[in-house]
């Protein structure tokens, strides 16, 4: 007997890494049309990637070249990408902007809080009304143990670019981490933590050098 399918795609088979290559592709785009009808914005479907376990409210922007993995949650008029990667058990509250090129596994992100540039933020917890500065990096592997460990930051802190949070450490509430510091202790709650080499200044320097 014949039976006619309404979508013939339901029986592409698997035969080639080509084949499994654009069955990926025809999976995709059933979940990018899936947040699309649920009100999330998403700038470029083509080179967007959502992982079918990931929920999006709506009102979020999903900007292009996007890659969401695992099992993530996103709540409301969050702003994702273009470039970002969301590596699995991620929760992003209401209002959170993940930027271009941040990279964010295992971590919890509360409302209005913006990391907007090229950062990594792993096994951590961050609070609300938190700006994470451009290149800030969670330390949370030790290659020698094996271990991960946890990074928390509480509300309303301000971490300074380039800077680098060596787990396990905890920034409290309204703490300032200074730019290019290293922390490997927790800041007490509204202080500045700053770990920096003195500058020179060398006078002609360039005049003797040519």
């Amino acid at each position: 007997d014949a039976f006619t399918l309404k979508n013939n795609e339901e029986i592409f088979g698997i035969n080639s890494k080509a084949h499994l290559a654009e069955a990926t592709k025809l999976l995709n785009k059933r979940i990018i049309k899936k947040h699309l009808d649920n009100g999330v914005t998403i700038v470029d479907p083509d080179s967007t990637w959502i992982s079918a376990e990931t929920e999006i409210e709506a009102d979020t922007i999903i900007y292009p070249a996007c890659y969401i993995t695992g099992k993530n949650k996103i709540g409301k008029n969050c702003k994702i990408g273009p470039f970002a990667h969301l590596r699995g058990d991620v929760v992003l509250e209401d209002n959170v902007k993940v930027g271009n090129f941040v990279e964010v596994k295992k971590t919890t992100i509360k409302s209005n809080t913006n990391a907007c540039h090229l950062s990594y933020l792993g096994d951590s917890e961050i609070g609300s009304g938190v700006n994470i500065g451009a290149g800030t990096i969670t330390a949370n592997y030790n290659p020698l143990t094996k271990v991960k460990s946890k990074t928390i930051i509480a509300d309303e802190v301000k971490i300074g670019s380039n800077s680098v949070l060596v787990a396990p450490v905890e920034i409290k509430e309204g703490a300032n981490v200074a730019a290019l510091s290293v922390i490997t202790k927790d800041v007490p709650p509204w202080a500045l933590a700053l770990t920096r080499a003195p500058m020179k200044v060398l006078e002609n320097w360039v005049k003797r050098i040519k």
